[in-house]
């Protein structure tokens, strides 16, 4: 089995056991709740735990761009 990551935006897939698990599970525990796969953190890793958090600081960013705009 691949070792490479496979996410898609909810849910990260266990490159041991190919359990799906949340951002939540990731975060909490840090490895596979399922079989205790241990993630090493990477940018495929950093990329599906952050992406969220700078989605929605692009949204404020472009509330704000528009209401400053409005003014």
């Amino acid at each position: 089995m691949s070792r490479k990551l496979q996410y898609n935006t909810d849910f990260l897939m266990c490159p041991r056991c190919g359990e799906l698990l949340t951002r939540e599970d990731i975060e909490g525990y840090g490895h596979c709740c399922y079989c205790d796969h241990a993630f090493e953190l990477d940018r495929e890793l950093e990329d599906f735990l952050l992406r969220p958090v700078v989605q929605q600081w692009v949204k404020q960013a472009r509330t704000s761009e528009d209401a400053e705009i409005m003014f």
